[in-house]
């Protein structure tokens, strides 16, 4: 079983994307994070979290800067 995060400002997004995946089987928890304040607080409690992330949400123009996060 898996958790995801998924990380958008926008709702319809968000929306869209907690539907799939709560018809997944292997899904055990689905969270949202609207900022970039959200994402940090909910990964310091679910590391191992799976994270569908916005990259325009965090302001990061490479992905390899992510692992600072």
């Amino acid at each position: 079983m898996r958790e995801y995060i998924i990380a958008d400002n926008q709702d319809i997004t968000k929306a869209g994307m907690m539907f799939l995946l709560s018809k997944q089987k292997e899904v055990s928890l689905l969270l949202e994070a609207d900022n970039k304040m959200e994402l940090v607080q909910l990964l310091r409690i679910h590391p191992q979290a799976v994270v569908i992330l916005d990259l325009s949400l965090i302001h990061i123009s490479e992905p390899t800067r992510l692992r600072r996060i």
